[in-house]
């Protein structure tokens, strides 16, 4: 860290140990829209291929079902984390 970065007041300050400066509250209300988002897009997914697997051993689901319904998922998941982006600031 050089002098100046030592003097100036505000300025971020960095230890060997951690890599995170500030953390306003904007950004913590960022990261629990993301942590929530995120898991709601792993259960979303987790839950299509469970109903697949079960439709599976039934002997009602095809291979080309299966593909098609995990790239609507993919995408619908795309779409939902897309979200974040309304509401980041520019910085």
């Amino acid at each position: 860290m050089t002098d100046t970065g030592i003097e100036t007041p505000g300025a971020p300050k960095r230890t060997a140990e951690h890599r995170v400066f500030k953390v306003r509250g904007m950004d913590c209300v960022h990261a629990r829209r993301a942590s929530a988002i995120i898991r709601h897009n792993i259960s979303l997914s987790l839950a299509v291929k469970a109903v697949f697997v079960s439709l599976t051993f039934a002997g009602h689901a095809s291979l080309l079902a299966a593909i098609a319904a995990d790239m609507g998922v993919t995408l619908v998941v795309v779409a939902d984390a897309l979200r974040l982006l309304r509401h980041a600031e520019v910085r």
